[in-house]
């Protein structure tokens, strides 16, 4: 039916601009024929004047031959004048015709002109009966054929310019155009719009194009919503069933129990952060959060951890490269944020490896800021796409959203960072972040500080912990270190030798024990304590160790943080 109704309206334009044309071809034809009837017309008006002097002439000579009697002359000059002119002079002696003096026609080119010779007396000697005709006048008939033949070339010349017009013309200006509306209309695609269309059909196609894109992301984002809401709600139960596992796990190494922790309760904020944004979504946003400052360096190896075994079937090496003064450092960013900025871009990185190769990640503490990379070595990005690498969707990778470069990117930026990323092809391809650093919190132990005569008592039930406490104070032989693994001996142990000189650092978490680290603090009821815990994030934690007046340390900074002998 559409084509249908297009081919109508070209036939009527068609039709219009075609007899337009015509009436303007038939009333140029016949302001042609009337110059041409003019300029005939006046051709004939000289041609009787010379005919009307010729034969005045002629009737001054015949007169005096007849007169001589000798009118053979007169037929000899007339022959000298009939072999000279287009048209016949003859005499004839006798009569007096009815038409004289004037040029007559005869059907269809023929004329002729009748001059009477007479004395002034009265006295007749007859008439000169001029005849001819236009196809025998070369000079008349090749005019007015000229004319004919220019007439005929101009209209033919004019049709064949205009006419086609009448069908190029609405073809380029509303037939194409209306064809492309109908196929943006079926298919949602400006590719082919015609470059001859006119301002105001260009603009009905944009604006069809931006109802149709408004339409399509509002689709797009009920259908992710529904996907979302359905996503978390579908992984929330194994995840409480994971959860409950992982607390009653006393067989496993605390650092595997941590990277399940850690793991089990990422995928949980990921499905609230689902449910909080798609659920919130017609909603106003609410004001922009503050975010606590983040310890970097533990995103990083937990993250890692977590990486190793997600592709523990590939010949993968992940390698960390942290400066020793990053392993301190914060930046203000929202953690489980940049858990996912920094994931998604080392499974970019894995992506990129085809059978093996190697991803660093490194973090760098600059004078302002932290820097932070991912570089791998794999088959690297084309520059034609590297352009607009950060664009929603611009890099078609199979089974993606190709939203993780852009969401990184804006995640950066509402930090006050920036990121940057460069690219060979066949060598790899490094992503750097740059994030402004934060002022150490003040629940942070950046170090450990000890009296010479004071004892250090280590409560922690995984044995590798106190190995690693064992080496770091290797170098401190005047210090005395006690080793305990269950919380409630320690406290016996405690209320039988107590100490005023010591330094307490403990865990957090104890399995199978029905007190917790904040709880063995409290029994011990001094400041001289450090919670050394993988739960330091946690914003209870934090709390209640300041309210005790103690500080934190990352479980994972155990080996790295500064030990110092106070020499007051």
């Amino acid at each position: 039916m559409n084509d249908t109704y297009n081919l109508g309206l070209a036939a009527q334009i068609k039709k219009k601009i075609g007899n337009r044309i015509l009436k303007c071809l038939l009333l140029l034809s016949l302001a042609i024929v009337g110059l041409t009837v003019y300029d005939t017309v006046k051709s004939f008006e000289s041609l009787e004047k010379i005919i009307n002097t010729q034969c005045s002439l002629l009737s001054d000579f015949t007169i005096s031959q007849v007169l001589i009697n000798n009118t053979q002359a007169i037929d000899v000059k007339l022959s000298d004048y009939n072999r000279t002119n287009s048209y016949q002079i003859s005499w004839e002696s006798q009569g007096t015709p009815k038409d004289q003096l004037q040029m007559l026609w005869e059907a269809p080119f023929s004329w002729h002109y009748n001059y009477p010779i007479s004395l002034a007396d009265g006295e007749n000697f007859g008439y000169f009966h001029v005849s001819g005709s236009v196809l025998s006048d070369h000079d008349l008939f090749s005019d007015l054929l000229g004319r004919v033949m220019l007439m005929l070339l101009f209209i033919i010349s004019i049709f064949t310019l205009l006419y086609p017009l009448a069908n190029k013309i609405p073809k380029q200006l509303f037939i194409d155009p209306i064809h492309d509306l109908l196929n943006l209309l079926k298919t949602g695609s400006q590719k082919n719009t015609s470059s001859n269309a006119s301002s105001e059909m260009l603009e009905i196609q944009n604006k069809i194009t931006a109802l149709l894109n408004e339409v399509s992301e509002k689709s797009k984002e009920a259908a992710f919503a529904e996907l979302a809401a359905q996503v978390a709600h579908d992984i929330r139960s194994p995840l409480a069933a994971l959860d409950m596992l992982v607390k009653h796990l006393s067989n496993v190494p605390e650092n595997q129990r941590v990277i399940l922790r850690n793991a089990t309760n990422r995928i949980n904020d990921i499905a609230n952060n689902l449910l909080n944004e798609f659920r919130g979504r017609k909603r106003p946003l609410p004001s922009p959060q503050l975010h606590s400052p983040v310890l970097v360096s533990c995103i990083i190896e937990s993250i890692v951890s977590e990486k190793r075994l997600q592709y523990q079937n590939r010949n993968i090496e992940f390698i960390t490269q942290i400066q020793a003064e990053a392993y301190f450092a914060f930046v203000i960013f929202d953690t489980n944020e940049l858990e996912r900025v920094l994931s998604n871009l080392i499974n970019n990185s894995a992506e990129a490896l085809d059978k093996k190769g190697s991803i660093v990640i490194s973090l760098e503490n600059l004078e302002y800021t932290l820097k932070l990379c991912i570089k791998d070595n794999g088959r690297g990005i084309p520059q034609d796409k590297l352009n607009n690498i950060f664009t929603a969707g611009s890099f078609d990778k199979k089974g993606g959203s190709g939203l993780g470069l852009s969401h990184a990117k804006q995640r950066v930026e509402e930090a006050k960072g920036f990121i940057k990323i460069d690219s060979v092809v066949n060598q790899g391809t490094t992503v750097c972040i740059h994030l402004p650093k934060a002022p150490q919190p003040q629940w942070f132990a950046n170090k450990i500080i000890l009296n010479p005569h004071a004892e250090i008592w280590i409560c922690d039930d995984d044995n590798s912990i106190h190995d690693a406490w064992n080496e770091r104070f290797l170098h401190f032989p005047e210090i005395k270190v006690c080793h305990f693994n269950d919380p409630m001996k320690f406290i016996e142990w405690f209320q039988a030798h107590p100490k005023q000189s010591f330094l307490l650092l403990s865990d957090y978490e104890f399995i199978n024990a029905s007190i917790n680290g904040l709880d063995l603090i409290s029994r011990v009821n001094s400041r001289n304590c450090i919670l050394v815990t993988s739960h330091f994030e946690n914003k209870d934690i934090i709390q209640k160790s300041q309210e005790l007046g103690i500080k934190l340390l990352p479980k994972n900074l155990s080996v790295h943080v500064p030990i110092e002998i106070s020499k007051s």
